[in-house]
């Protein structure tokens, strides 16, 4: 019986897979893995356990040939996987260790393994005599007609495993999520100009929905929130949430990759579990909304096509979220336009003043017209930063702009203590001022406004539930302030 095997991949979920998998085959034991080729060189060196080293092309420091150069001198035998199917490199390689294709299958792994126990061993007479031999007429095996080959490959036709069984109920099970309470939505922050307050309202709005109560009968409800840090290259949610961001969007693009190549899928078509996506991707913030962070470093924005941003949003589609929210940057990059398409709603945030209002007007004119088939209709204004003394009014920016004011947001120059301490006005420790309380209430008027469209009457009585404190709301929230 093997001792063990030890992997050398960056892709934490195929390790995850493999060790589950082995867990339940005792045929080898699991005994780790890593992306680092110094890291597996320091756990691999005192080991005498290790009889089987898997080697990838999927390394953080090192390519897989450098990786087999530099454990040539440990004893276990070895088996590199390659993406590559260039025939030259594969015969060099073969020389050293068991080449497999990459992307591969716990099942391959357990066939090549089997396949290494069963080899017989040669001395030096033996592969002589057999690099003499005619194999057309020494081999026995070769006579096998086609037609047995073929019927051989029928036969070894796999099945699909529990896992993927099981995937498949789930998922089938995500998609059953029709009688929603309230109605799903995927709502944008947008701006084309830095420093209006994107990050900072993505925050609060998210926040603010899941602090609504929704009553149906003897029911309350709290809204499911996701927040998505789509400013990849500013990446500043995690920051001023206080969270940590050692995972996030680059993990599921990895893993997303991972199985497009393993299922011959396209890169959109991919989809997780829920509780999968809860796990490994997104933290859950102590106010109960879950955030996907944004990659740690700046250049990793470049690893990150559109078509991972579609899969992500369908997948957080397919959970039990009530509302998502995605903070996009202020780019025209190719993710940003495919966020911006896919949302519900796009809220174009704007201060008042001349700057900012011809940067949403350019975005819409400029990028927004060239998509064919954009519906303008899903564009909303949402002002930041409203003071009295502001030279342009919202309700004349918004008629330039021919945009649905949505909200106007108070001047609250404490928003920048709160952000520095990574806390929100909603979950804020020290006592609300007045202006606090003004700033919250403009996010909680928007927030019911986007799990209950119609404020009215009818409207309650068509869609048979209440958002709790809408009316008490509406009397304590002095908007005086937003009137010239």
């Amino acid at each position: 019986m093997t001792k063990g095997i030890y992997f050398l991949d960056k892709n934490q979920s195929l390790l995850s897979d493999l060790e589950s998998f082995f867990i339940v085959n005792d045929m080898v034991n699991y005994l780790g893995g890593t992306g680092l080729l110094q890291q597996a060189l320091t756990e691999l060196q005192n080991r005498n356990d290790v009889d089987i080293i898997v080697i990838t092309d999927n390394l953080i420091d090192a390519s897989c040939v450098e990786a087999l150069k530099a454990l040539m001198n440990h004893p276990a035998k070895k088996i590199v996987a390659l993406r590559s199917r260039d025939e030259v490199t594969r015969e060099k390689i073969s020389q050293y260790a068991v080449v497999i294709h990459y992307p591969f299958s716990c099942n391959i792994i357990e066939e090549t393994i089997k396949r290494m126990s069963d080899a017989p061993s040669y001395d030096d007479s033996d592969l002589e005599r057999m690099a003499e031999s005619n194999v057309s007429t020494d081999n026995p095996f070769a006579r096998v007609s086609a037609k047995n080959s073929v019927q051989t490959a029928e036969n070894k036709e796999k099945k699909p495993s529990f896992q993927e069984r099981l995937k498949s109920i789930q998922l089938s099970k995500n998609q059953r999520m029709a009688n929603r309470l309230i109605p799903q939505k995927v709502i944008a922050i947008q701006s084309q100009k830095g420093g209006v307050g994107k990050s900072t309202i993505a925050r609060e709005l998210a926040i603010g929905v899941r602090c609504a109560r929704i009553k149906k009968e003897s029911v309350e409800y709290t809204p499911k929130v996701c927040l998505c840090d789509l400013d990849l290259e500013g990446a500043d949610i995690a920051t001023i949430m206080d969270i940590s961001d050692s995972f996030g969007i680059l993990t599921w693009c990895e893993d997303i990759d991972y199985e497009a190549q393993r299922s011959g899928d396209s890169l959109s078509q991919i989809r997780f579990t829920e509780d999968v996506i809860k796990e490994r991707y997104l933290f859950e913030h102590e106010s109960g909304i879950y955030v996907l962070n944004a990659p740690q470093r700046k250049t990793d924005a470049f690893k990150i096509e559109s078509a991972y941003i579609e899969a992500i949003v369908e997948n957080l589609r397919l959970c039990d979220f009530d509302v998502i929210v995605l903070d996009t940057g202020p780019n025209i990059l190719d993710y940003t336009l495919t966020a911006l398409s896919l949302a519900d709603e796009i809220y174009a945030v704007c201060n008042c003043d001349m700057v900012s209002a011809k940067r949403v007007d350019g975005m819409a004119q400029d990028v927004f017209s060239k998509i064919r088939g954009f519906d303008f209709s899903k564009m909303k204004l949402l002002i930041n930063d409203m003071t009295e003394k502001s030279a342009i009014s919202a309700e004349e920016i918004s008629s330039v702009l021919q945009m649905e004011l949505i909200g106007q947001i108070p001047y609250f120059p404490e928003i920048v203590r709160i952000n520095n301490e990574g806390v929100s006005v909603f979950f804020n420790r020290k006592k609300l001022s007045n202006k606090a309380v003004e700033y919250a209430n403009a996010f909680r008027m928007m927030a019911r406004r986007i799990v209950c469209a119609d404020f009215t009457t009818e409207g309650k009585r068509a869609r048979e539930y209440s958002v709790d404190g809408i009316e008490t709301m509406r009397k304590k929230a002095n908007f005086s302030v937003f009137r010239k």
